[in-house]
């Protein structure tokens, strides 16, 4: 399966997630503390600050944009394994998007 369902053009997501072999993954196992989220849960909100990097390690996320505060629109769907949103939490600054559990 492919790590990612695009919606809207690649070039506008780059920043969004990042493919991880199961090599990187088990690498930062070792340095990470592991958290499980039920389907429906929010990882993060779009304009909040990261509050760490996000490893999906299994299931699937939704990466939705709420413009202008209307209902969301989603741009983006990963499958595991990816990092989520590197630049934000690397360059800090907010989450352009909101990322939401489907599985």
């Amino acid at each position: 399966m492919s790590p990612l369902t695009l919606v809207r053009h690649p070039a506008e997501l780059t920043e969004l997630m990042v493919p991880l072999s199961r090599e990187k993954i088990q690498i930062l196992d070792q340095l990470s503390l592991c958290s499980r989220y039920q389907r429906g849960q929010t990882l993060f909100y779009e304009g909040h600050r990261p509050w760490g990097l996000y490893i999906l390690k299994s299931g699937r996320v939704s990466l939705s944009l709420h413009p202008g505060g209307r209902s969301s629109e989603r741009i983006l769907i990963v499958n595991e394994p990816a990092a989520l949103d590197v630049l934000s939490f690397f360059g800090d600054r907010p989450h352009p998007v909101t990322a939401k559990i489907l599985t």
